[in-house]
């Protein structure tokens, strides 16, 4: 009977076992395989991790990047940016281009305050309304006159010194692209005051297409600004000559008291093919305005020396004595009306008239040594192509 007990007892565990092995094999099997997928998810996870470092320029754990594993992505913003630099430049640099002077910058603006946006420039000046007086520009400390002005790399100034008008030349519908270089320069930049840094403005691009457009414009202080732009496009029968006329005609009465101003701009530039790979420039522009500034009085007086104030008071637009011309007229003096006084607005009349013309031809073959004017030119297409890249 005890045997019987132990054989039946025997059988029903062997059967037990043979029945629970192969499944636990199974589930085993089966953890491998859940294993073995996590694993291959978690390296894949990780590979598109690296790879995506690799793609922002960013080092991962397994190998520092080289230049091939950087990857350039324009973005909104790059696109959006107002001001932009050339990537082979040597120095600091900023460039505005037409695009921000269309829609950003006042039209009656001077070259001066194109470049208000860049870094480490800052304007003085325009008391009289923005274009109708001349403004001054500060490039890291350096005043006017120890930096260097060029158009279309032509450097130009005063002949009494190396200062600018900026009234008498360049309205900005002359203007494509200004590039600041706040360093010294190199060879290729040419100048009495480089040391300093360069306004370097370039003139407006000829296009491929015909086209042109008029405007005119009204504002405060009677002002008026109208304006005038033709495009010939590419001509065949020139052997694809290219062609720019534009004209602009500005009056205000000015921000300040008897301070009206006028000026006159014509603008003509042409790009004549020569031959198969050369072409020839040719450009003249002329300006004629006239304005209304004391060249001994710089601006309305607030108080004398004579006037007895509290120790320490500072003088302000508020609290100018009563005898000065502030103090008499108000903020907005400029000029008056007596013509018995110094300040009558008609004993300060200045009268300008200015031309710039140049005639730049463009070889087209290679090793030809570059002047600086073109050498200029090259950085300033690749900072345009720039400017445009992703638009």
């Amino acid at each position: 009977m005890t045997k019987t007990y132990h054989r039946a007892a025997l059988l029903a565990a062997t059967s037990l076992l043979t029945a629970t092995l192969p499944a636990a094999a199974r589930a085993a099997e089966t953890a491998a395989e859940t294993a073995d997928a996590d694993a291959a998810a978690a390296s894949a996870a990780e590979d598109e991790q690296s790879t995506s470092a690799n793609q922002a320029g960013q080092a991962n754990d397994r190998q520092s990047l080289t230049s091939s594993d950087i990857i350039v992505i324009g973005s909104k913003a790059a696109e959006a940016a107002q001001i932009t630099a050339s990537l082979t430049t040597t120095q600091p640099q900023a460039a505005v281009g037409r695009e921000y002077i269309d829609s950003t910058v006042s039209p009656t603006a001077d070259f001066n305050q194109l470049i208000a946006i860049t870094p480490s420039v800052s304007i003085s000046g325009s008391s009289n309304g923005a274009g109708f007086s001349e403004t001054k520009a500060t490039i890291r400390g350096f005043q006017d006159g120890d930096y260097n002005v060029t158009y279309d790399s032509i450097p130009f100034a005063d002949t009494n010194n190396p200062t600018h008008h900026s009234t008498a030349f360049f309205p900005s519908t002359t203007i494509e692209t200004v590039v600041v270089d706040r360093g010294p320069g190199n060879a290729s930049q040419l100048g009495q005051a480089t040391y300093g840094g360069n306004i370097n403005m370039y003139s407006r691009a000829v296009k491929d297409q015909m086209g042109g457009q008029v405007e005119g414009l009204i504002g405060n202080w009677n002002t008026f600004i109208g304006r005038a732009e033709f495009q010939s496009g590419a001509i065949d029968k020139l052997g694809g000559a290219k062609f720019m006329l534009g004209g602009q005609y500005l009056q205000s009465d000015g921000a300040l008291t008897y301070s009206p101003v006028q000026s006159k701009n014509l603008f003509a530039k042409a790009v004549v093919p020569i031959g198969s790979s050369n072409t020839l420039t040719l450009l003249s522009t002329w300006n004629r305005n006239y304005y209304y500034q004391s060249d001994v009085l710089k601006g309305a007086t607030c108080g004398t020396g004579g006037t007895a104030l509290p120790a320490g008071t500072q003088l302000t637009a508020d609290n100018c004595t009563a005898t000065s011309q502030i103090g008499q007229y108000g903020r907005n003096y400029g000029l008056g009306n007596d013509p018995t006084k110094q300040d009558y607005w008609k004993y300060n009349r200045t009268d300008k008239t200015t031309d710039f013309s140049y005639s730049a031809p463009r070889p087209g073959w290679s090793g030809v040594h570059m002047t600086g004017m073109q050498r200029r030119k090259e950085e300033l297409n690749e900072c345009l192509a720039l400017c445009c890249e992703g638009a």
